[in-house]
């Protein structure tokens, strides 16, 4: 039958399909999932339609349910039920059950486009189709530090535009309802929740200065994962809540946070290790409940996916019933394929980027395989990716006939290292003019200290309470803590945490007082400048204009003179 359509296909459309797969079974292996920004406006939308798309795909809830209802809504009960809500959230059982859930979701996805392109070709329609290949983009909003309400998720044409305290009125997902019935509702107001709480300076801080998985884990989930989605959904919002994929930025959101672990496990080379024998600190093979200590989690206990429904917790539908933590420990390495086919990458990263352009700093980590990854080809341009979400059903045929994933390999390559830019001798490593300021006085008062010192200097310095807008309330909600099982003690940004004052502090207090010190100098010179300077040289610059002026008159007359 898929020979049948491929063939059906390129006599219907050409050439003008051949960048499109319109089977997610042909999809080549390792997903790759890249930056948001990076994206195409075709390959944005083609995300966009396929999210559509689940919202308005049916599916029962649970295995003996006697109904369907949205497919992107029992992803939401999923992630809201209460026994799935306590494993995942404020322990070590964060990170693999999201991992888990996302590449649900994204399978979900390719399989409802792959529907989606059956219709259509059984219709006769030439037009229309999506790329079956879809994955979840992710949105590095570190970068979007300080700068929220200008980051490239808002726009009209996808996300929805920056607006507070409102249901999304622009976008995609303007008539959006979510599984609870309600608008899609986004405070976004950085004055009262204080907006994104981490800058790249600090993320990389924490990838480069935690070898344990517990402290890593604790670190990325409760600041820089928790105050994203306050600031989004603040109090009332799909995101300040167990439902937040309700909205579906929470996808391109927890892509990052999956990143982060990504990013963490290339650079010790954790990533090279069998998940059956993970030392501690790479994978605990154990963890307290946060609110009952006495319930003890293990990683190899199966991982609870259930749905809360018709007075009953029942297994959600899409999710294998034997699904262990320590499973979600490897995304495919070496051409094979992780737990069920799970297989996939990140394309190129600004973070690696960063580390690797100073060969000193590139010695930190190892990055050689899971992140920066840079596949053999890459499709970018689809034919038209108009579409507006009708409801659609199953064809006749069994286009989810799987084939075992395990054939689908393809030998991956890291994204070669980048080039030692330099700028006035100094090795340019931020993106950030102003981040990048401050490496390099570092480099010139500090330049003993240790790559990873310096690099701590500079998350300091980025997350310093002179640098913080002071309209901003950074307090966390006790109801967030608590509904994420998480002490709000423990709700801190590095230049807030205990034991920070260990020589650091000051280091980096010192450099910003510098690079104060040296505006206010430049400031100073061009204030100071004597008072005469300025009259006398709008002066000069007026008789120079009216010499030029009288001479250009002269040379005039004097060969007109000779011509008569």
């Amino acid at each position: 039958m898929l020979s049948v359509w491929i063939f059906t296909i390129t006599l219907l459309i050409g050439i003008s399909l051949s960048q499109v797969t319109l089977n997610y079974r042909n999809c080549t292996l390792p997903r790759v999932r890249y930056r948001w920004g990076s994206l195409t406006s075709s390959e944005q939308q083609n995300y966009l339609n396929a999210v559509l798309l689940l919202k308005n795909y049916q599916e029962i809830p649970y295995p003996g349910a006697t109904y369907k209802m949205s497919l992107y809504d029992i992803f939401c009960k999923t992630h809201s039920s209460q026994l799935d809500a306590a494993f995942a959230h404020g322990s070590s059982g964060f990170y693999p059950w999201h991992r888990h859930f996302m590449w649900t979701y994204e399978t979900a996805l390719q399989e409802v486009v792959t529907i989606y392109n059956s219709q259509l070709l059984s219709s006769g329609a030439t037009s229309g189709f999506l790329d079956a290949c879809v994955t979840v983009p992710y949105w590095d909003w570190e970068n979007d530090y300080q700068k929220e309400s200008s980051s490239i998720v808002w726009s009209a044409d996808t996300f929805g535009e920056y607006q507070e305290n409102s249901c999304v009125v622009t976008g995609k997902f303007t008539n959006w309802a979510g599984a609870d019935g309600y608008c899609l509702w986004r405070t976004l107001d950085v004055q009262q929740y204080g907006g994104i709480s981490c800058g790249e300076a600090q993320i990389i801080d924490y990838l480069v200065g935690s070898e344990s998985y517990s402290t890593y884990c604790s670190n990325i989930q409760i600041s820089p994962h928790g105050s994203l989605h306050v600031w989004i959904g603040g109090e009332i919002g799909a995101m300040a809540n167990m439902w937040s994929p309700d909205d579906p930025l929470f996808y391109v959101h927890h892509a990052n946070i999956d990143r982060f672990w990504t990013l963490w496990q290339d650079c010790y080379n954790y990533d090279k290790l069998s998940q059956n024998s993970l030392p501690q600190n790479v994978f605990p093979s154990s963890w307290s409940n946060p609110d009952d200590p006495s319930t003890v989690y293990t990683s190899t206990q199966n991982m609870p996916y259930t749905v809360d429904l018709d007075g009953g917790t029942y297994p959600s539908y899409r999710f294998p019933a034997a699904t262990r933590a320590i499973d979600m420990h490897s995304i495919g390495y070496g051409g094979s394929t992780g737990f069920m086919g799970m297989y996939y990458r990140y394309g190129p990263d600004e973070i690696v980027t960063t580390l690797n352009a100073n060969r000193r700093y590139s010695k930190i980590c190892h990055f050689d395989g899971w992140v920066n990854y840079v596949p053999p080809t890459k499709k970018r341009s689809l034919e038209d990716l108009s579409f507006n979400g009708p409801a659609f059903t199953v064809p006749s045929s069994d286009v989810f006939h799987k084939k075992n994933d395990t054939d689908k390999k393809s030998k991956f390559a890291p994204a070669p290292s980048p080039a030692f830019h330099k700028k006035n001798g100094t090795v340019k490593m931020f993106k950030s003019a102003n981040l990048q300021a401050v490496i390099e006085e570092i480099e010139k008062k500090y330049g003993n200290h240790t790559p990873h010192q310096k690099l701590h200097y500079v998350a300091l310095y980025e997350c310093s309470s002179a640098n913080k807008p002071k309209d901003r309330n950074y307090t966390i909600p006790l109801e967030w803590c608590l509904m994420n099982h998480i002490d709000p003690d423990n709700y801190k940004t590095i230049c807030e945490k205990e034991g920070q004052l260990d020589g650091y502090e000051p280091v980096a207090q010192a450099v910003q007082q510098q690079l104060l010190s040296a505006n206010s100098n430049s400031n100073d010179q061009n204030q100071n400048q004597p008072t005469w300077i300025l009259p006398v040289s709008i002066t000069a610059a007026a008789l120079l204009l009216i010499g030029i002026v009288i001479g250009t008159v002269f040379f005039i007359k004097k060969r007109e003179a000779e011509h008569f």
